[in-house]
């Protein structure tokens, strides 16, 4: 045979070996497990005592050597291949992370779930960050299978726990995904043929309780397509799946509100005809318990269903909509309503729930919501209200952030309006401690131009409160703080269309110097500024016609650059807002 022709069949027996990659790696699974060796940690050590010049590295012949002191025994062609897979930088030697990095690849799903499903129960108060002491006073080292067995001492198994859980915790804590990263080393030494295994040890090391044993995903799904035939069964040529199972919902929730208890749930599954073990319908709740709140939304469980109809039946579209989508409709409607009030608009809203909420935690139930958008002046249908609270109404506990719900209003400012507003709060916050108080404002609102001051009605003092009290500070001594002030302007720009309007409002109101333009830019401004009697004209089509009415519009907006309508000789061209005010 020539010598290209045995390169060849070389070449050929190596592809081969490389393509069976996943099954080396199971059988130094297997190995390992045999070996008694439980996590990733305990054969660091032995890593490190033939890691000679200390790089971290070990060349072909060390890492054999290493193979072999771990109980790892391979064929020549299985060592080449794994080699060179453990070898990815191509560098002819192998770290310990390259070395663990293929081992701790795929997880099986009935590993990922129940390491999940402890973490939850551990977790009990839902922060999602777990104290590493208490984590490690809840281990319960006896469950293992090894101390069972009388392998190992549960004094030795305690203490791998906690060396090797330790590797992951931050700030003294551990997150869900630290809790993982735990559980990928027990994973690189399990083969997979030990997924039972793995999930006896999980249960019986956290002593999680019968009831909440571990369901396999195949039960689980055999639960959903029992319910799903039984609403199919229900479902009318004229409806999809998701429409049936709302009318079904709608016997259980009596009050109308939008989520269903674990009795309301389980008396769903007897009316639609299934009858099922107590422990599979805590299965099914939990299931459908999306944010683990101890209810199921009825939105998104009817979602759920005609979305899997629709699946099994390519001809048919749900009609339910799929998912809770904002009510964007509704919210244009109120926000068209707020704006044609001018730039307090959004403002008075938010003063209002303030208001409303008692306890200050920017959260407002039902009833008082419902109250609030009719004292504010909106319409809505009972349709209208219900999609805009439910939809608002996140963890389905009957209240409504409503600092969020005017985020879905007012929107967010640009980049180039926030420069603007953050420029003007440097320059009140004199002290630079990140409050603006009275004494800051004074002597830098333009309050002197003001038609109110200007008349005599109020003295600049009494002008400069009244300004204030539009941010209904939570300081007693009526400071406001840089959030407060960026959600105020939040409220105004809502109503200002255009950016330079919105920056020449600001740099008039707080005396802020004109931005340095030059050539085109100045000239695309000054193109902006029209006379007071242009401005008259335009909007009131008479020079006569409610000057001073005019001006105090324009002046509420901030948009003059003098005091009283005789002396001005120009104005900025108001926003649109401003013009729906006039007119």
């Amino acid at each position: 045979v020539s010598t290209q022709s045995t390169w060849d069949i070389e070449s050929k027996n190596i592809m081969d070996w490389h393509n069976r990659l996943d099954v080396i790696r199971e059988k130094i699974r297997f190995q390992l497990c045999a070996k008694g060796i439980d996590t990733l940690a305990a054969i660091q050590k032995y890593f490190a005592e033939l890691d000679l010049d200390k790089s971290g590295k070990l060349n072909a012949e060390e890492f054999e050597k290493f193979m072999a002191t771990i109980g790892v025994f391979l064929t020549t062609q299985e060592f080449r291949s794994i080699y060179d897979a453990y070898d990815p930088n191509k560098d002819g030697e192998v770290s310990f992370d390259e070395f663990i990095g293929v081992l701790r690849k795929d997880m099986s799903e009935p590993r990922k779930a129940i390491v999940k499903q402890a973490y939850e129960l551990l977790d009990e108060a839902g922060k999602g960050a777990i104290p590493l002491e208490a984590l490690t006073k809840k281990y319960f080292a006896q469950g293992h299978p090894r101390v069972r067995t009388r392998e190992k001492a549960p004094e030795a198994v305690q203490k791998d726990f906690e060396i090797a859980i330790t590797k992951w915790a931050q700030k003294g804590v551990i997150t869900l995904d630290a809790f993982f990263e735990y559980y990928q080393d027990i994973n690189a030494v399990l083969p997979a043929e030990k997924d039972a295994y793995f999930v006896d040890m999980v249960v019986k090391t956290w002593n999680i309780a019968e009831a909440t044993m571990y369901v396999t995903p195949a039960h689980l799904e055999k639960l959903e397509t029992i319910m799903y035939e039984k609403i199919r069964q229900r479902t009318t040529a004229k409806e999809d799946e998701g429409k049936a199972l709302m009318k079904a919902m709608r016997y259980v929730d009596s009050k109308n509100s939008g989520v269903l208890t674990p009795d309301q749930f389980s008396k769903l599954l007897v009316n639609i005809g299934c009858l099922l073990k107590p422990e599979d319908v805590q299965t099914l709740f939990e299931k459908f318990d999306y944010d683990r709140s101890g209810k199921i939304c009825c939105d998104k469980i009817a979602s759920y269903f005609a979305l899997k109809g629709s699946g099994n039946n390519p001809n048919v579209q749900p009609k339910f909509t799929v998912e809770a989508e904002p009510p964007n409709q509704v919210l244009e409607k109120i926000k068209k309503n707020l704006t044609s009030r001018g730039s307090y608009g959004i403002r008075g809203l938010f003063l209002l729930f303030k208001r409303i909420d008692a306890s200050g935690n920017k959260k407002i139930d039902r009833h008082e919501f419902a109250w609030a958008m009719k004292e504010n002046g909106h319409v809505l249908s009972s349709l209208e209200f219900e999609r805009l609270f439910k939809f608002f109404d996140r963890n389905n506990d009957g209240f409504v952030d409503y600092d969020e719900f005017l985020r879905g209003i007012r929107g967010e400012l640009n980049e180039k309006r926030q420069a603007v507003v953050l420029e003007v709060f440097k320059k009140l916050d004199k002290t630079g401690d990140g409050f603006v108080t009275v004494d800051d404002l004074v002597g830098v609102y333009n309050a002197e131009k003001h038609p109110k001051f200007v008349s005599g009605v109020m003295t600049k003092k009494e002008i400069l409160e009244e300004f204030l009290g539009q941010w209904d500070t939570k300081k007693k001594d009526k400071s406001v703080t840089l959030e407060e002030f960026i959600d105020y302007y939040k409220d105004i720009s809502a109503s200002i269309d255009r950016d330079d309007y919105f920056e020449a409002m600001l740099r008039n109101a707080w005396k802020l110097p004109e931005p340095k333009l030059k050539g085109e830019e100045k000239k695309v401004v000054e193109d902006k500024k029209v006379t007071f009697a242009d401005a008259e004209a335009k909007f009131f089509g008479s020079p006569q016609a409610n000057i001073s009415s005019f001006f105090t519009t324009i002046s509420d907006c901030h948009l003059y650059t003098s005091p009283s309508p005789p002396d001005a000789t120009q104005v900025r061209v108001p926003s649109s807002a401003c013009k729906k005010k006039v007119l």
